[in-house]
C-alpha cells in the first residue's frame, strides 16, 4: 500500500499533519480523531485514565495531570508521580506554649536617609543574614521580617526544654551583634513566653497567632521607656531557665491589655555577664499529640 512521504517520523510519536495523524509504527496517514491506526492497529494516542487527556503512544506520564500511564512506568517512577500528584497534608492548628522574640533596629531611618538605595539594601541584607544566623543557631524559627524588624519563635515547630532561655540568649547576642552594621545602628528586642495558636504546615501565612504576638511586638516598642536594649517578661524569667534577678523589674501598661505586664529590663546586652553554656540535654523534645484547636 502506498503511504504519504510527508510527516513520517521515526521518533516514536504519532505526528499530526494538518487534519491527518501519521502512525509512528507504519507511517500511515490517519484521520484526526482516530485512536488506532487503520493500517496496523497501533495506538495513535494513550488516553490518561485519570483525566482523559490523549497522550503520545510513548508517553510515560500524562501531560495534563502527571498521572502515570498504565504499563509505561517503572514502579519507582509511578510511586514518585503519585507523591507529586498527592495533595499536601492539611495544616494542623493547636495551642502551644511558645516564646516569641521581636527585634527592631534603632537609628536605621537616619542611616538610610544619608545613603543611596544600594547601600541601604546591602546593609539590610547583612542584618537579615545576621539575625537569621543567630536565631537558627539557638534553635529558633524566623517567622517573618517586617521592614527592619524580625520576629522569631521558639517552641514551634520544634520544641526544646529550654526554649525560653534560648530566646533570651538569641536576643542578647542579636542586639549586641548589630553594632557591626554601623556606628549609629542599634537593636532593641522584647522576649515573651505564653500560649498561642500555632498552625503547623502553614503556607503563605503566619505560623503563630494570638495576643502573645501583638504583646511581644508592643513590648519591644517599650524598651525605650525603660531604657533597655532587651526586655524580658517576668513570667519567662520566673521559669528558672535563666537568672535575670539582678536586672530592674518594671510593670508596664501595654496598650490593649487591662493588666500591667511585669518585665525585666537589660540596659546593655554587651555588659551582661557571660552565661553558662547551654545544657547538652537541651535537645528537641517530642510533644504528645494535642487536640486540634479551631483557632487559626
Amino acid at each position: 500500500m502506498d503511504r504519504p512521504e510527508c510527516g513520517v517520523t521515526g521518533s516514536g510519536d504519532a505526528t499530526h499533519n494538518a487534519d491527518l495523524v501519521i502512525c509512528s509504527t507504519c507511517g500511515t496517514a490517519n484521520e484526526d480523531g482516530r485512536k488506532f491506526c487503520k493500517e496496523c492497529a497501533a495506538p495513535l494516542a494513550v488516553v490518561c485514565p485519570t483525566c482523559g487527556t490523549p497522550n503520545a503512544p510513548d508517553a510515560k506520564f500524562c501531560g495534563e495531570c502527571a498521572a502515570p500511564l498504565a504499563g509505561r512506568t517503572s514502579g519507582a517512577a509511578t510511586a514518585a508521580a503519585s507523591q507529586l500528584a498527592a495533595p499536601l497534608p492539611s495544616p494542623v492548628a493547636e495551642r502551644r506554649t511558645v516564646t516569641v522574640l521581636f527585634a527592631d533596629l534603632v537609628g536605621f531611618t537616619p542611616f538610610a536617609e544619608e545613603r543611596d538605595a544600594e547601600e541601604v539594601r546591602d546593609t539590610l541584607s547583612r542584618y537579615f543574614e545576621l539575625a537569621s544566623d543567630v536565631i537558627v543557631r539557638y534553635g529558633g524559627t524566623v517567622e517573618k521580617f517586617i521592614g527592619d524588624a524580625v520576629m522569631a519563635v521558639w517552641g514551634a515547630p520544634a520544641a526544646h526544654e529550654d526554649d525560653a532561655e534560648r530566646a533570651v540568649r538569641a536576643g542578647l547576642e542579636l542586639v549586641d551583634a548589630v553594632r557591626v552594621l554601623g556606628a549609629t545602628i542599634q537593636a532593641r528586642a522584647g522576649v515573651l513566653t505564653g500560649e498561642a495558636a500555632v498552625t503547623l504546615g502553614a503556607t503563605n501565612q503566619g505560623m503563630v497567632a494570638g495576643d502573645l504576638v501583638n504583646t511581644a511586638s508592643r513590648l519591644e516598642s517599650m524598651t525605650k521607656e525603660v531604657q533597655a536594649q532587651l526586655v524580658v517578661s517576668e513570667a519567662l524569667a520566673s521559669l528558672g531557665q535563666i537568672d535575670l534577678s539582678a536586672y530592674p523589674r518594671h510593670d508596664l501598661a501595654i496598650r490593649g491589655r487591662e493588666e500591667t505586664l511585669a518585665v525585666r529590663a537589660i540596659p546593655d546586652a554587651a555588659l551582661m555577664p557571660a552565661l553558662e553554656p547551654l545544657k547538652k540535654s537541651a535537645a528537641p523534645k517530642r510533644r504528645e499529640k494535642e487536640p486540634a484547636s479551631a483557632t487559626a
